[in-house]
């Protein structure tokens, strides 16, 4: 087996990426290994020696609503187009040398260059590796960012918009440096509550495992093979407003018309059922671990519903918001419960770390953050972002420090996926990251 057909082979792995490899694909990959070592072996009885390394960065399978496309992580191309609009690159012989520039549009000379940088190499090193594909799902031109989810600190999906308000789907396995389109529900993008419907969406989630999904805001889609195919799930009865996932299960708080609900499914299984809470005006849902909270007030305050058993049993306890205000946003981390109130001028922020039995006032940092501009990220125990126009707090409760963000809006969006690596999204379509606790933060480029 040649060094090409065993990378292709590790890279479409059914056990790395959770989906099944195109058998066409590898076929084809198998006839080009072979008409390879024709080649080599034909070039060896010449005396002549060459080394021709074929090698590629990350390829997996991604959804062009279509058959399969293959995805390069070092060099995604840009443009506009919906993704069912790009094929997949032709397999039949993926050797860089025999492909030349032709095979790779606006490259012209790469071929040449690429046998000049392994001619350089010194014996024994690793050449660099070639981006060997040349047709990507790309990023539509207009697309627009209105959600994010992570699933490890390189791995993250953004909703966005494009066409007007038509959903489309983006992701990245580098941390942001290149992007690719994967298919997306056929729905609309709600902006607001106000917009919110039956057959709209406004947020996306994916669970550890990289292959389960929601879309959701009204209506809820489901993707059980990494965005590859989407199917509306109708047996929840109402609107989806809130959809989080943590030890386990996804959790949706759901609007039914004349109340509020609760429910729940196991990744493994895919079923819904509804769970013990009987909230009045929620308001959030968090998840994290066994942690699962939602925020709500009614007549007598606002308060949180919380269960420390993955919502077999829940438990109400009061909170520092006003209750003529709205419930609170929370933002959660192993061992901590954030919670951000509305004062009507600007927030307060308190954290938990009983799972909401009690609550530590926590400075907000000065001028006081806008309620309706503002966007919190727990980053453990002791510190969260609190992301305002133009800068980003670092809130803990000893002291807060403020890192300038230039060009960041009004924040949609705060959080981390790990202690160090984190994002700010704001309602403008802008995203930033930090991979350093948010000391520093970064616009990343999605085209």
């Amino acid at each position: 087996m040649d060094p090409l057909e065993h990378r292709l082979r590790e890279g479409l792995r059914g056990d790395r990426w959770g989906l099944s490899p195109d058998v066409d694909v590898l076929d084809r990959v198998h006839a080009g290994a072979a008409r390879r070592r024709k080649r080599r072996k034909a070039v060896m009885a010449a005396g002549a020696v060459t080394a021709v390394i074929a090698a590629f960065g990350g390829i997996g399978y991604v959804a062009t609503g279509g058959g399969p496309t293959i995805m390069v992580a070092d060099g995604a191309s840009s443009g506009a187009g919906a993704p069912a609009e790009k094929s997949a690159p032709d397999a039949t012989d993926m050797d860089s040398d025999d492909r030349g520039a032709e095979s790779a549009p606006g490259r012209d000379g790469d071929s040449d260059r690429r046998r000049e940088e392994r001619a350089d190499q010194s014996p024994g090193s690793e050449p660099e590796q070639p981006n060997v594909l040349s047709e990507i799902a790309p990023v539509p031109g207009d697309f627009s960012p209105v959600s994010i989810t992570a699933t490890g600190p390189e791995t993250y999906w953004l909703l966005g918009t494009t066409d007007g308000d038509r959903a489309a789907l983006a992701a990245t396995q580098d941390g942001g440096s290149t992007f690719i389109s994967l298919a997306s529900p056929p729905s609309a993008v709600a902006r607001g509550d106000n917009e919110v419907s039956a057959s709209t969406v406004s947020d996306v989630r994916f669970a550890g495992d990289g292959r389960t999904g929601w879309a959701y805001g009204g209506a809820l889609w489901v993707t059980r093979d990494a965005g590859r195919t989407w199917e509306q799930d109708r047996s929840v009865p109402g609107l989806v407003k809130r959809l989080e996932v943590g030890g386990g299960s996804a959790y949706a708080l759901v609007d039914n018309g004349s109340g509020w609900t609760l429910w729940r499914a196991l990744l493994g299984e895919g079923t819904w059922q509804q769970l013990g809470v009987e909230a009045q005006a929620p308001e959030d849902l968090a998840v994290t671990g066994q942690l699962v909270a939602v925020t709500d007030k009614d007549a007598d305050g606002t308060s949180v519903w919380a269960s420390t058993d993955d919502g077999t049993t829940f438990e109400t306890h009061p909170t520092p918001c006003h209750q003529d205000l709205d419930a609170g946003r929370l933002s959660a981390t192993i061992g901590s419960l954030w919670l951000r109130c509305a004062t009507g001028t600007g927030t307060t922020l308190h954290v938990s770390t009983d799972s909401g039995a009690s609550w530590t006032d926590v400075p907000a940092g000065e001028p006081a953050a806008p309620a309706t501009a503002s966007a919190l990220g727990a980053r453990d125990a002791g510190r969260a972002i609190v992301a305002v126009p133009g800068e980003a707090r670092n809130i803990g409760t000893d002291d807060t420090s403020t890192t300038p963000v230039p060009g960041l809006g009004r924040p949609a969006f705060a959080g981390f996926t790990t202690e160090e690596i984190g994002y700010i999204l704001d309602l403008e379509g802008h995203l930033f990251r930090t991979d350093d606790g948010g000391a520093r933060w970064s616009p990343v480029s999605i085209r």
